[in-house]
């Protein structure tokens, strides 16, 4: 697994796959882990991931996907979606740090002005 981390961090895009290859969980949980460190504006990470690993979820998706045979030749189908209107969710997901005295009223007043007046 160490090596796919290597290909991430080298953006290599992988084109064929070892058949009937499979993912632990915890291999899975930990490449969504690394995912969601990736910045984002605001550091508003507004974005789900989904895994399929199972073959008739990855049948369905391949039809959603323009036919891509990797869809389902691939061990897990890695599927990330953006949240509309992220800016909606930026006072919810500061107010913990201004709890936590991590951000200033001040901070999280301009950041969400910031973000709203976009």
């Amino acid at each position: 697994m160490n090596n796919v981390f290597t290909l991430i961090n080298e953006r290599v895009s992988a084109s064929s796959y070892v058949k009937d290859d499979s993912i632990e969980i915890t291999d899975i949980e930990k490449l969504i882990s690394f995912a969601t460190k990736a910045p984002s504006a605001f550091n508003l990470q507004n974005w789900r991931f989904y895994c399929s690993e199972k073959p008739r979820s990855q049948t369905t998706l391949v039809n959603l996907s323009y036919n891509q045979a990797k869809v389902v030749e691939s061990a897990v189908t890695f599927i990330i979606c953006g949240t509309k209107n992220p800016q909606d969710l930026i006072a919810e997901n500061l107010k913990p740090s201004v709890e936590q005295g991590i951000l200033t009223q001040e901070i999280f007043d301009g950041w969400v002005c910031a973000v709203n007046n976009m």
